[in-house]
């Protein structure tokens, strides 16, 4: 189906990559992304292939500077957890 999250984070998580979602705690886009990605946003948190971060204080553009440095914070902390791999339950990367 054109425009089904779900199938689409799921063919992004088999292609090996990592999804990093970061939303300020007003931003609907938090809501949106957990109703229409549904049980796959869920299952790609446990296996550690998604993360969703809120940023508490922060509009949707991270306009405050506190809110820039914990944007900013999380991103880092994101690109250094990608250099090692996922693995599944039997070892082998993912």
């Amino acid at each position: 189906l054109k425009d089904d999250l779900q199938a689409e984070l799921a063919q992004i998580a088999t292609q090996g990559t990592r999804m990093h979602f970061i939303f300020a705690d007003t931003d609907p886009g938090l809501a949106m992304l957990r109703e229409q990605g549904g049980g796959t946003v869920g299952r790609l948190e446990r296996t550690g292939r998604l993360q969703i971060s809120v940023i508490k204080g922060a509009d949707h553009i991270f306009t405050p500077r506190a809110s820039q440095e914990r944007l900013l914070s999380s991103v880092i902390e994101f690109l250094s957890m990608v250099e090692a791999p996922v693995h599944s339950a039997h070892g082998s990367p993912v």
